[in-house]
């Protein structure tokens, strides 16, 4: 199409042009052909949903989504002006920066009114009118209303949002909600950029970048330039919090004081010290996400890393009862990872899924497998090289704990049938030689395993060849579990009592529930007062809850959501009658409250999350979709709901596939804590559990390939024995186990394992003893 060129990248490029349609010039931003992927597409599709979201002028807006000469556009307002980073290629003065800053929070306090998160606030996304001196914000194709935490660890070069600029909570390195405060340390990063005329963290390596957001302290902007007034520097330094709750926690807050600065600048052309964010207040009441009363535990972590690292390797157990936040510890130690350029594995256990084979190992190794798969090609063949090297011929093995490894070496050859005992050792070879290969001292690995108290006994053999070996270093191995689950005589205890005949060093944390003085202190930071007051609510939350962490965050959003904690915007902080909370009916178990929480949500919300809970701890927008027969648009507003009000997490960072009309690509996700998931569970009640049971059984019998795919057996053979009394077809339960008998030799204690599930299934109806006898021998066949 005709039209001036505005602008041109690898993958868009923007003309401006006329339509019939629109009467004034607009914009048209077109997606290269070879880029066309659905994520990009599906992009067009969230800045248009944005775009219609906005009201205020200062925003570029998105105004059709259309096909231009075989090309995906999206039609855009033209705004005049040009991005500050064109504009200002050297530091500006103090009043150009005054002007420019509070135009810039005036328009992120608007959005964040809208609950819109803008996600990529960055100099070449905000325009600047050298005319009228005007500023406009523009890009909204990763904006998003919803409030998510980022665990996604993803090759930095393909995170959301421009590297430079993103907050430390926007790498998926520090386990933390992405919401309107990253937003402000974006600006600050614009902020800081505009005064000093280049950026804070300069490095060309990707990695190093964001090991410098999450931990590097930024040089003071006054001590780079004299002229820079030290409240300035104070307020930008402030956006640059690594903690959100450090930060200016609304965009008023911080045009207060910049408004502050301008009004004494015009005045005396200086700006003398003031306090700053004595007027900063959020009514979006948020629970403080930092840990408390961890420093020890979180110093043994790191001190445990520092030497895995160096030649090493480490076991640590942390054992501490459900909720204690042992997965908020343990993902503290992601810092240093990224700092070594190292890689942080991680799996779960499912209670509703204890008899899968290598789940949770499997989980934590197809994560791995997908940060490869977005490397550069290069690497990625440096990558298929190293594995493929150390596997030799017996790739197929280590194809059926993670198959999604084929993407990364190819298709294997197939391999001799071994007896049992045989197969397991080769198994057990195989893994090893694996983790030689990916574990080095550039490139350390961290493999955290949650909930090891569910774990099944294959797990726990690979995991004790893996921690036996000798050979094995740069590894350090996190193993958590509820110490109250775990007895003497549990596996994982008789594991663990092995590894130590072996003589390996283990170290343990045990996390015990937050202390009055935390609660204290966590209290002071959501409320943001101190007193008598604020102890004697510790006091009672102590009691109530008994100082388990989930709990009292649970507790505190329960008295926030019931009223019992309010906004008072004119003192700055919230307030609360300590003789209502004290007579109030909440439950003294947890399980209880969240079960009453969820009995709150709209009934078809309940029903979605009540399926979800039966699928597992992970569960699809595709698999929802098919279990409860909806089409997309119909499920996809309560999905984002449940994100919205925190139960479910996405896997993946591809919620704004949520915004299309057409998805294809799966979109994953997780209960944000096993006792939501148990809550919802609980609610259905068996009879209707067994019925979802068999539906989700029947529905991976349909999708399953025998070829391969050993996971989805287990998962279909699990799901039909928690329906057995519904299984009424004689040649139905038949069918059923003659399936699973074609699961791959993976070992003796996976092997007997599926048998042992399969055996029920057969013997549930009464067979003849030659029927089974014949299922026997095709059962063990491997």
């Amino acid at each position: 199409m005709e039209g001036e060129l505005i602008y041109n990248s690898t993958s868009t490029s923007i003309l401006k042009t006329k339509f019939e349609k629109y009467d004034s010039d607009v914009l048209v931003k077109l997606l290269k052909k070879e880029q066309e992927t659905e994520k990009k597409i599906n992009q067009f599709e969230n800045e248009l949903y944005i775009s219609s979201k906005l009201e205020n002028s200062g925003f570029r807006k998105a105004l059709d989504k259309t096909y231009i000469d075989g090309q995906h556009a999206l039609v855009l307002e033209y705004v005049p002006g040009l991005p500050l980073s064109q504009v200002f290629t050297k530091a500006v003065g103090i009043a150009e920066f005054l002007n420019i800053a509070i135009q810039c929070s005036t328009l992120l306090s608007s959005l964040h009114q809208k609950h819109i998160i803008h996600k990529d606030i960055n100099s070449n996304n905000i325009l600047y009118d050298d005319t009228n001196k005007k500023i406009s914000i523009i890009d909204f194709n990763i904006s998003s209303e919803i409030n998510l935490k980022s665990n996604h660890l993803e090759n930095p070069d393909r995170l959301e949002g421009t590297l430079q600029y993103i907050s430390p909570e926007q790498t998926g390195r520090v386990n933390r909600i992405i919401d309107y405060r990253s937003d402000l340390y974006s600006l600050g990063i614009t902020f800081y950029e505009l005064l000093c005329g280049g950026l804070p963290f300069k490095t060309d390596d990707s990695l190093e970048l964001i090991h410098f957001h999450i931990a590097k302290k930024p040089v003071a902007p006054h001590k780079l330039n004299k002229n820079i007034p030290e409240v300035i520097s104070e307020i930008i330094l402030k956006l640059l919090s690594k903690n959100a709750e450090d930060r200016y926690q609304s965009a008023e807050g911080l045009l207060y004081d910049l408004k502050k600065c301008q009004n004494s600048w015009e005045k005396e052309s200086k700006i003398a010290d003031f306090t700053i964010g004595m007027n900063d207040f959020s009514n979006q009441f948020s629970i403080p996400e930092k840990l408390y009363g961890r420093s020890n535990e979180k110093q043994q972590l790191i001190e445990a890393f520092t030497r895995a690292s160096n030649h090493q390797k480490e076991l640590v157990l942390v054992s501490g009862a459900s909720g204690t936040g042992k997965s908020a510890l343990i993902s503290e130690v992601n810092k240093p990872i990224t700092e070594k350029k190292g890689e942080f594995l991680s799996g779960k256990f499912d209670q509703f899924q204890r008899n899968n084979p290598y789940f949770a190992i499997s989980q934590a190794f197809k994560s791995f497998t997908q940060s490869i798969l977005t490397k550069e090609e290069s690497q990625l063949k440096l990558w298929k090289d190293r594995i493929q090297n150390a596997l030799g011929e017996n790739g197929e093995v280590l194809l059926e704990i993670i198959p999604e490894m084929e993407l990364v070496i190819g298709a294997q050859p197939a391999l001799p049938s071994l007896g049992a005992a045989e197969s397991q050792n080769r198994l057990n070879f195989v893994f090893q030689k694996f983790i030689k290969a990916i574990a080095k001292p550039e490139h350390p690995f961290v493999l955290f395993i949650d909930d090891m108290q569910w774990a099944d006994t294959a797990s726990l053999n690979l995991l004790h060849a893996i921690l036996s070996d000798k050979e094995i270093e740069n590894l350090l191995v996190i193993l958590s579990y509820r110490d109250n689950e775990v007895t003497e005589a549990h596996p994982f205890q008789l594991m663990l009592d092995k590894l130590k005949k072996d003589e390996l060093v283990i170290n343990k944390i045990e996390l015990e529930n937050l202390s009055l003085p935390s609660i204290t202190s966590l209290l002071e930071d959501a409320l943001l007062d101190k007193g008598k007051h604020i102890n004697a609510l510790a006091e009672l939350i102590k009691k109530k809850t008994g100082g388990n962490a989930f709990f009292v965050t649970q507790f505190l959003k329960n008295l926030y959501e019931e009223s019992y904690i309010i906004a008072k915007s004119g003192e700055r902080k919230w307030s609360f009658d300590l003789e209502k909370v004290s007579k109030m009916g909440f439950s003294d178990n947890v399980l209880d409250l969240m079960m009453q929480k969820a009995e709150k949500l709209p009934s078809d919300l309940q029903e979605i999350l009540k399926t979800a809970s039966v699928i597992g701890n992970t569960f699809s927008l595709q698999e929802l979709a098919e279990l409860k027969g909806l089409k997309n648009e119909e499920i996809i507003p309560l999905i984002k709901n449940a994100l919205q009000e925190n139960l479910i997490l996405p896997l993946r960072d591809n919620t704004a596939l949520l915004y299309s009309s057409e998805i294809k690509e799966k979109i994953e996700f997780k209960f944000v804590h096993d006792r939501i998931q148990q809550a919802f569970y609980e609610l259905l009640g068996v009879e209707k559990a067994q019925i979802l049971h068999l539906s989700i059984g029947r529905m991976i019998k349909a999708q399953v390939n025998y070829a391969g795919e050993s996971n989805l057996l287990f998962d279909m053979v699990n799901h039909f024995n928690q329906a057995l009394p519904l299984i009424t077809k004689r040649e139905e339960s038949w069918q059923m186990a003659i399936d699973s008998k074609r699961q791959k030799c993976l070992g003796f204690i996976v092997v007997k394992n599926l048998q042992n599930r399969s055996y029920r299934l057969i013997g549930y109806h009464n067979y003849g003893q030659n029927e089974v006898a014949v299922g026997v021998k095709l059962l063990a066949y491997c």
